[in-house]
């Protein structure tokens, strides 16, 4: 009997030492998982705004947007339906929109998409200009803007359009790709 008693006792402490070791295990394997998976998200902001100022503390450009979304993994931030505005060296200022963009990270680039409007005034002519395209850049760094898809340029009542397009708006410049069209009239 006491043979039985010792066996039942050593099954029992074996059962109890496993529970014991699996019941350590899952927490630490639980919370490893919440911490890895919560890496890889980054965050999201909800109606947020974006704001990057110069070195005198003025902002440069405020991006306001849907919804914000940072990939951690390669810095890289989303936006929807965003509206950015743009402040050029106290000058005039440009607003542009579009249905999605891409901040990528380390870079000063903004990539836009769907139905993208950049809307400003020419600070020497005082002319309003409007550029319509489904896909533009935007480097806020050198203040330059480019694409190689169809765009529209309405300046002063009238209208162009072109396949792809460079532009700096610090120095007023515009250099349209090809297949340009538009006719000006006084």
């Amino acid at each position: 009997m006491r043979l039985w008693g010792g066996i039942l006792l050593l099954v029992l402490m074996l059962l109890g030492g496993a529970f014991l070791m699996g019941r350590g295990k899952g927490p630490i394997a639980d919370t490893a998982d919440v911490q890895a998976s919560g890496a890889e998200q980054g965050y999201v902001a909800l109606g947020a705004q974006i704001v990057e100022t110069g070195a005198d503390g003025a902002p440069l450009y405020s991006l306001d947007a849907e919804r914000i979304e940072q990939r951690p993994s390669t810095g890289d931030v989303t936006l929807q339906k965003l509206t950015m505005h743009y402040h050029l060296d106290g000058k005039s200022s440009w607003q542009l929109t579009a249905n999605n963009g891409l901040l990528p990270g380390g870079t000063t680039l903004v990539a836009l998409t769907g139905a993208v409007r950049a809307n400003g005034m020419l600070p020497n002519s005082k002319l309003a200009a409007e550029i319509a395209t489904e896909q533009l850049d935007f480097d806020t760094k050198t203040q330059d803007l480019a694409s190689r898809q169809l765009v529209t340029i309405r300046l002063a009542g009238q209208r162009l359009s072109a396949r792809g397009l460079t532009a700096s708006l610090k120095h007023e410049r515009v250099r349209l790709e090809s297949a340009v069209h538009g006719r000006y009239s006084r």
